[in-house]
């Protein structure tokens, strides 16, 4: 699911910011610069998530990862909704 959400990525001893962009118990993208190779094993960090997860793929300012064990359904709909609740203050600044 589509989200926009602060987190965080640590690999290699080295901690990144990053924002959520989509999620599920699988496996999650995130927009960062942080730049881990493909293979790497990396800790997500997201609200009250914090995930091992391999990277399986990177391209400019994204990675994709795939978490060791997956997600609980309650863990997704957590920063689902904390996406849509920063979508809707952001709304009313704009708006």
């Amino acid at each position: 699911m589509p989200v926009a959400v602060p987190a965080s990525i640590a690999f290699a001893g080295q901690n990144f910011t990053a924002r959520l962009a989509n999620i599920a118990p699988g496996g999650a993208m995130l927009e960062t610069e942080a730049e881990p190779d493909v293979g790497a094993t990396a800790i997500f960090q997201c609200g009250t998530i914090s995930a091992q997860a391999t990277v399986i793929w990177r391209n400019p300012g994204k990675i994709g990862l795939s978490f060791i064990a997956p997600l609980t359904g309650s863990q997704v709909d957590e920063q689902i909704s904390r996406g849509e609740a920063l979508a809707a203050r952001r709304a009313k600044v704009v708006g």
